[in-house]
């Protein structure tokens, strides 16, 4: 067995509390040398930051690329977007660096904000749109 298993353990005063049949489950398929890492639980992004990038940012950058004569769905645009402002390196067997795009799910609240900014920016030095903060009323025509 391989990949990436986490189990949520809460620490309060210095005691671990953790569901130890839920880590036993996953350790017994494993022989030989485990690394174990910890790391501080990250804030999800919150369903406004969803809505205000899904519901603002990309149809306005969808708009963007449809007046330059490309046209892109909704998903293609967040594709466009995540390779460009949400991705990692990573090694390949042959030693040769790639790039995953993360998944908004996969980062932290702050990242989201950061990518969102980076959107924002990229859109206005390309487009000269300016894509308006949240909950600041515009009209836009979108067809």
């Amino acid at each position: 067995m391989s990949g990436k298993y986490s189990v949520d353990i809460i620490v309060k005063d210095g005691v671990v509390v953790y569901n130890r049949a839920e880590l036993a489950a996953i350790l017994k398929h494993f022989e030989g040398n485990v690394t174990v890492t910890v790391q501080q639980k990250k804030k999800a992004p919150s369903l406004p930051m969803y809505g205000y990038y899904f519901g603002v940012c990309v149809p306005i950058v969808k708009k963007c690329f449809f007046d330059t004569g490309t046209v892109l769905s909704n998903e293609a645009t967040h594709e466009v977007l995540k390779n460009m402002f949400l991705s990692e390196p990573v090694l390949s067997s042959g030693n040769e660096v790639g790039w995953r795009s993360l998944h908004l799910n996969e980062v932290s609240r702050e990242r989201v904000s950061v990518f969102i900014d980076e959107v924002k920016a990229w859109t206005y030095d390309t487009f000269g749109v300016s894509i308006p903060e949240p909950g600041e009323q515009i009209k836009l025509d979108l067809t």
